[in-house]
């Protein structure tokens, strides 16, 4: 079974668990690992080297190239693990990832094919608005 895990800076996995939680009604099926500002680098190395021992992880990071995103690629690339790491995250997309995979599926190429799709769905959700949208220009 893969779990779904959110990793970032601060507390932006906490929001956006408590966002996920509001509108799914999903109560603790997210994990979190965070990089807090009072927080070692080596230590969160060795929360995420621990944490992804644990289980195979579909893994969220919110920025691309940021510490934790790195931090957990490092750690996967030297584990023998099925782990996906995603960078870039928003709600629309964990959304669709959670939904569409759920807890229910273990076919790794399964997961990756609807992650793609759900990465791509979720660019094509993104769109600009400015005040001729609401004057209807």
């Amino acid at each position: 079974m893969y779990k779904i895990l959110l990793t970032g800076h601060g507390k932006f996995c906490e929001g956006l668990i408590d966002v996920f939680e509001m509108l799914t009604g999903e109560i603790g099926v997210l994990e979190s690992l965070a990089l807090t500002k009072d927080m070692e680098f080596d230590v969160f190395a060795k929360l995420v080297a621990n944490k992804i021992n644990q289980d195979n992880w579909i893994i969220l990071a919110d920025i691309i190239g940021g510490t934790p995103m790195k931090v957990f690629l490092e750690k996967l690339h030297h584990q023998n693990n099925n782990s996906v790491l995603i960078a870039g995250i928003n709600l629309p997309l964990l959304l669709d990832i959670y939904f569409k995979i759920g807890n229910e599926c273990n076919e790794i190429e399964k997961i990756k094919k609807i992650i793609r799709e759900s990465i791509e769905q979720s660019r094509e959700n993104m769109e600009m608005f400015d005040s001729s949208f609401i004057r209807g220009e």
